[in-house]
């Protein structure tokens, strides 16, 4: 069950391959500012009981490709060294798939966003 206190973030790949690499070791980085943005959301939230959902997709894709929780923050000096990107993306955290599978975004046009 997601708690409300959770936050969810779309997160888009620049290529399917990275995603693939992500579903198999359970990981994922960011940019700079996108790792602080979502390592912020991470402490917030499990300090008042919720998650960081993240919604996976590729640039051009029309598609979602899986939902993971976020189960740590991120680890600065830890460094993938397969990202199709070698070298750009520093920093990583660890994640739990909730599930893979590709949905058309069609399918959550019905979907409001409410903010805060």
């Amino acid at each position: 069950m997601i708690d409300n206190n959770s936050k969810f973030f779309i997160i888009k790949s620049f290529n399917e391959e990275d995603v693939h690499k992500a579903i198999k070791y359970s990981l994922w980085s960011s940019t700079k500012v996108g790792n602080k943005t979502l390592n912020d959301a991470f402490l917030e939230t499990r300090e008042k009981g919720g998650s960081v959902i993240l919604f996976f997709s590729c640039n051009g894709s029309g598609r979602y490709i899986g939902v993971a929780k976020m189960i740590s923050g991120v680890n600065e000096k830890k460094e993938f060294n397969y990202w199709t990107q070698d070298a750009k993306w520093q920093g990583l955290f660890d994640i739990e798939w909730i599930f893979v599978k590709d949905i058309p975004f069609k399918c959550f046009k019905m979907i409001n966003i409410l903010m805060k």
